[in-house]
């Protein structure tokens, strides 16, 4: 899981830039080969969001890191967990306790020998208080992660050592049918512990002060971009093809898909108005991702009148009934996103005994536009409250999709529920993460994308103790119903399916937070790039097998 998406990394194509375009890739973009491998395999790529670091145990998101790292496993081309570091397993104790055989002879960037206590080393760097990991609670399936992580025990007491070079032992603090897909995020990748010792206070400051065991190394790294080359050391090197992946940070996203028209970048991630792009360019692509974006509630508001109502279940009813999503989508995207059916995204996990989409068998009634009923709602909302005129701000992070988004929400909202005024406040990411901790605001928009596929992956955030749940929604049925979901060995394959539904209903039917759409990411691409993986869970794209043809 990443830090949360705040929403899509936007790079929008605006109707100034597409107007004039002839219905044809730029020449600098076609392929006029049969598949021959170029002599120039560098990769161009842009964003409008600098580096903010990449130090493992503070990454607030891996799509960045994923081909720098590398864990035990890795995804495949059709999301399936593929041998990574590890070529082999052993488990014991009802699959409790695994230990995993590491590749012989792995080095980092620096030359230095890769071990399991590297492993060993990381993990617990991750997990420690006081480092203040966002994501420290994915470590919580380990014998006492959970108490490690809210400081009851000493990291050293994490269910995970090294037996010798070769050989770590994970004990579980519960059997976890998708272990390996959780292991393939980059989070459980190793640190090299004598190097990071050695910088001290420096360490993953800057490009030459961190080593990497991934496809590639960072050699250059600033506020305007940053350079990877090929991996001497990686195992599989023989597999890497690509030379060197360079980003461009650009000031705006007009910037960046005008780079791509002259082809200086290879791949533009568009939105807004992309359905110009995919009429006038060929190389123009929609990748699904399992994420689901969502209108947040602060229910212990610092504002008493907005947490009167918010705290009043008619009310958040009626905000998601009051929400035509489509509509929201075509206005404010304009791209192939799917309308939220719950909070579990279409397409994250299928039940292996009957093929079925769990999205598809949520209750979509709470997320249903229903404007008639979102009226009644609000009415008996006002009533409760004794309010007649509400007024409560809306955080968002500041990028052109996000106030796109929100601002169609904030429309439906003021038209369909007479008294209703929304301030919208928007944020850059640091500002905007301190003021969600901090429970400073009555509404957030952000989303959450899946890290491993399963629909835990989702239900974990709004239990009560998950640091993401920002506006401290709690149920004590749900909690329970989450941690049985998590023990997962109580009770049959189907009975879980069953819990984590119920879970899932008993969170929609009170409206914790309002999911808006499922987004699916619009990008222009090189029609000579060939070989990338785009990931639906955890990191999203691997640049590792990539190349490009003649």
């Amino acid at each position: 899981m990443k830090h949360p998406h705040t929403g899509l990394l936007v790079l929008i194509a605006c109707c100034l830039l597409l107007v004039g375009c002839t219905n044809h890739t730029p020449a600098v973009h076609k392929s006029n080969s049969q598949g021959v491998m170029s002599t120039h395999q560098v990769l161009n790529l842009s964003t409008t969001q600098p580096l903010s670091t990449i130090n493992v145990s503070e990454a607030t998101g891996f799509g960045r890191l994923t081909d720098l790292y590398e864990g035990l496993y890795r995804l495949d081309g059709d999301g399936h967990a593929t041998n990574a570091l590890a070529i082999k397993t052993r488990e014991t104790e009802n699959g409790k306790r695994i230990v995993f055989t590491l590749r012989p002879n792995l080095k980092w960037s620096n030359g230095d020998p890769l071990t399991a206590s590297d492993f060993v080393y990381s993990w617990r760097q991750t997990i420690n208080p006081a480092n203040h990991s966002s994501y420290a609670f994915l470590f919580d399936i380990l014998k006492n992660g959970s108490a490690v992580r809210s400081g009851r025990k000493s990291p050293d007491q994490l269910g995970v050592k090294a037996v010798d070079d070769r050989h770590l032992e994970v004990t579980l603090d519960h059997r976890v049918t998708y272990l390996k897909s959780l292991l393939a995020y980059p989070l459980f990748s190793p640190q090299d512990e004598a190097f990071a010792e050695k910088q001290g206070s420096q360490y993953a400051t800057s490009a030459s002060t961190q080593v990497y065991n991934g496809p590639f190394q960072l050699t250059k790294w600033t506020k305007t971009g940053w350079t990877a080359t090929r991996n001497k050391t990686y195992w599989d090197r023989d597999n890497v093809y690509l030379t060197q992946v360079k980003t461009i940070v650009y000031r705006h996203p007009n910037e960046a898909l005008a780079a791509y028209k002259r082809g200086d970048v290879d791949e533009v991630k568009l939105s807004g108005l992309v359905k110009h792009a995919e009429t006038i360019h060929s190389t123009y692509n929609a990748r699904p991702y399992s994420q689901t974006n969502y209108i947040g509630y602060n229910f212990h508001d610092q504002n008493t009148t907005a947490n009167r109502i918010l705290n009043n279940r008619n009310t958040r009813l009626a905000i998601s009934h009051a929400l035509n999503r489509q509509a929201i989508i075509n206005e404010a995207l304009g791209d192939s996103s799917l309308p939220s059916k719950g909070i579990v995204p279409a397409g994250l996990s299928y039940n292996t005994e009957t093929g079925t989409d769990f999205a598809d068998q949520q209750n979509e009634e709470p997320v249903t536009y229903n404007l008639k009923q979102a009226q009644r709602e609000w009415q008996k909302a006002r009533e409760q409250t004794h309010l007649s005129t509400i007024t409560v701000n809306l955080l968002y992070r500041r990028d052109p999709t996000s106030q796109m988004v929100v601002q169609a929400v904030t429309q439906r909202l003021q038209k369909n529920l007479p008294g209703l005024k929304i301030k919208l406040v928007p944020m850059t990411v640091k500002p905007l993460t301190r003021a969600l901790q901090q429970g400073k605001f009555d509404l957030y928009y952000l989303g959450w994308g899946a890290d491993y596929a399963d629909p835990s992956a989702m239900l974990q955030v709004f239990t009560s103790n998950n640091s993401y749940n920002y506006g401290q929604w709690e149920n004590k049925t749900y909690n329970q119903e989450y941690q049985k979901i998590s023990l997962e060995t109580t009770f049959s394959y189907q009975d879980r399916w069953q819990l984590m539904l119920q879970a899932n209903n008993r969170l929609m039917a009170d409206q914790g937070v309002t999911p808006i759409f499922q987004p699916a990411t619009s990008y222009l691409t090189n029609s000579r790039l060939k070989g990338l993986i785009k990931n639906t869970t955890g990191a999203s794209t691997d640049y590792k097998g990539a190349y490009f043809i003649q």
